[in-house]
């Protein structure tokens, strides 16, 4: 599951941007990269009986105070995500435990580390006009800036590279959510939308 982009979906059933699993053991194995999912609830969501779900290189934008951008279960995994709130603070649930610092997650071996070194980011991702993307046809991706990244962007060449590192080797594709080529400026971008 890559390059997407989700505006405030899912929260009229109290689900995520992403849910992986709303019944035990129906959703396995998946690989969840380089998305962008705005929200004014939890952004991702990992329930409880499903196995080995990674989220790679994603934007997870809450904007609800006191709101987890991520709430997950074991078998959910995280590695350089960006988690931000645009109300303040830091809320991650994993397996019933709070971290309310994304030091303390890394502490935590639950998630954001990898090989020995931590990664993840808890920093305003500085899109262009988050929240206000309307819909579109899914024929006309190119048409929506909103989730683009401004020049000078923490996301911008910081994106886990999934394509060439051994015990990844995804075949990443060649476009963003814009159609635009990946990488660019000689390393991907965290998010749906690589910095052009």
């Amino acid at each position: 599951v890559r390059y997407n982009i989700s505006q405030n979906d899912g929260i009229a059933n109290s689900y995520g941007s992403i849910t992986i699993g709303a019944s035990a053991g129906n959703c396995n194995n998946n690989n969840i990269y380089n998305n962008t999912c705005y929200n004014n609830y939890v952004c991702a969501d990992a329930r409880a009986g499903n196995v080995n779900n990674n989220f790679y290189n994603n934007i997870f934008y809450c904007t609800a105070s006191g709101t987890a951008t991520v709430t997950a279960q074991t078998g959910a995994w995280f590695l350089n995500n960006d988690y931000y709130n645009s109300a303040g603070g830091f809320k991650f649930v994993i397996a019933g435990n709070t971290y309310t610092s994304l030091g303390a997650l890394q502490a935590s071996a639950w998630s954001e580390q990898w090989n020995g070194g931590n990664y993840g980011y808890n920093v305003n991702p500085t899109l262009n006009n988050p929240g206000n993307g309307g819909t579109i046809g899914n024929e006309y991706p190119n048409t929506l800036t909103n989730y683009k990244l401004n020049s000078g962007s923490p996301m911008i060449n910081t994106g886990f590279n999934l394509a060439t590192t051994t015990g990844f080797l995804f075949n990443v594709g060649s476009a963003d959510f814009n159609g635009l080529s990946i990488p660019n400026g000689g390393a991907y971008d965290i998010g749906a939308c690589e910095y052009h």
